[in-house]
């Protein structure tokens, strides 16, 4: 079977690939593979850096709602308490459990508060089902 890399680009050989990866490998779409992971790597790496400069993280979580509920909450740890609500909140959903009710991965609205982070979906999930969240609270550091 061919690899991701020949059905993407099927004009590429092995001839041609040696010669852009440089190597001569056993296969040399395994040596691009690598070099492109590699890459790929890097470029998270510097994309994780940036951010962590720009911005300080204080509190992650994973949130599930599920059944008949609507609002998912964040309770920070003691330690961890805002010190006021001008911080910033990214919720993503990052897993659907059976068949969730469309619009119960969407939220509508944020509460927040110096201990808490509140959301309210769209709708939702229904019974037997459930949508995890990831929530992420951030803040942009004073200079």
């Amino acid at each position: 079977m061919p690899s991701y890399i020949q059905r993407r680009f099927p004009g590429l050989d092995r001839r041609h690939l040696t010669a852009i990866v440089g190597l001569h490998a056993a296969d040399p779409l395994d040596a691009l593979l690598v070099q492109l992971n590699r890459q790929l790597d890097w470029l998270w790496e510097q994309i994780s850096n940036e951010f962590q400069q720009r911005y300080e993280v204080t509190n992650l979580s994973a949130v599930t709602v599920s059944g008949a509920a609507t609002t998912g909450t964040f309770t920070f740890a003691a330690a961890n308490e805002e010190p006021d609500t001008s911080y910033y909140v990214v919720i993503t959903p990052i897993t659907v459990t059976g068949a969730a009710a469309a619009g119960a991965s969407r939220v509508r609205s944020v509460s927040k508060t110096v201990t808490a982070v509140t959301f309210t979906v769209e709708a939702a999930p229904g019974a037997g089902t459930s949508v995890a969240f990831d929530v992420a609270v951030f803040r942009v550091p004073v200079p």
